[in-house]
């Protein structure tokens, strides 16, 4: 009926915010997020993954070009982990789309970073049934300002193509599911 069975915190390295949170095959957790460094320091991506009780098993930080955050994460068939997120460059401003694959344990497996020379960024992400990827995002190049950015990846995360959509205004891409067909 609702009753809270457990909570849990985590103390990131400064500000800590979760945005992703998902059951694994082993009854435990999955988080995706972001931690920063205290007195206004860069923003990293934050994973964290738990036993079936909220304890922490292992975190890992990946660090981006400069500002980074993890957006969505899912368990992957072979066990690991693929995190979608942004990562601005220190160039720039501006963020672009970042994609993470794992293995079980948070290693990082390979990164592919997907933009333009504008605020792109990968807001959700499945796995395909040919082993690829499918992320649903922001592209800044739109119509209006923006649109909804959608780029299907091999199992490498090499970009096999991307399509956007949108209208005259800001549109945006939050979640991406499979369908059926």
């Amino acid at each position: 009926m609702g009753n809270k069975l457990w909570d849990k915190n985590f103390a990131g390295e400064g500000s800590a915010i979760g945005h992703s949170v998902q059951q694994t095959d082993d009854g435990g957790f999955i988080i995706a997020g972001s931690t920063r460094y205290p007195m206004g320091g860069e923003q990293h991506v934050w994973l964290i993954k738990t036993d079936a009780s909220g304890n922490e098993l292992w975190d890992t930080i990946f660090v981006g070009e400069w500002w980074s955050g993890g957006t969505d994460v899912r368990q992957t068939l072979d066990g690991g982990y693929i995190v979608s997120g942004y990562t601005n460059s220190s160039v720039s401003s501006y963020s672009d789309a970042w994609l993470i694959k794992t293995d079980e344990s948070g290693n990082k497996l390979w990164d592919k970073i997907f933009g333009s020379e504008t605020g792109d960024s990968a807001s959700s992400v499945r796995e395909t049934p040919d082993g690829g990827y499918i992320i649903a995002g922001t592209w800044a190049y739109g119509e209006g300002n923006s649109d909804v950015w959608l780029i299907k990846t091999d199992p490498s995360g090499n970009m096999m193509w991307d399509r956007t959509f949108g209208g005259e205004w800001n549109d945006q891409g939050n979640c991406i599911q499979l369908t059926a067909d």
